[in-house]
């Protein structure tokens, strides 16, 4: 049997600062975004749902996905934005393991 392996692309990787009450208007990406949060939460929401995003948690938003968020306290993590086929086609926020937490970084 053979497996077959696609790419995933980082288009942009961007360290994430934001004051408190910081508030992102709706919008959407080309790409799909991972978030992972080290410090404050972030509130993202959909046109299906809404989400907490807090510390040891990662965040997935496919590509043309619309969204906001607001900051709640002050916010430190990051963001990548990622080009990959094989992707998963729904939003959602998951515990993330030490591991993946440093894979962030």
């Amino acid at each position: 049997m053979k497996y077959g392996l696609s790419a995933m692309l980082i288009v942009q990787n961007q360290r994430l600062t934001h004051q408190s009450k910081h508030i992102t208007e709706w919008h959407q990406h080309a790409t799909g975004q991972l978030f992972c949060i080290q410090r404050g939460m972030i509130i993202v929401e959909t046109e299906q749902a809404q989400w907490a995003l807090t510390p040891a948690t990662v965040g997935w938003f496919p590509a043309h996905i619309r969204h906001c968020a607001w900051s709640v306290g002050e916010v430190e993590g990051h963001s990548l934005q990622l080009n990959h086929d094989d992707a998963p086609a729904f939003a959602g926020v998951w515990p993330a393991d030490p591991f993946m937490m440093s894979l962030m970084e």
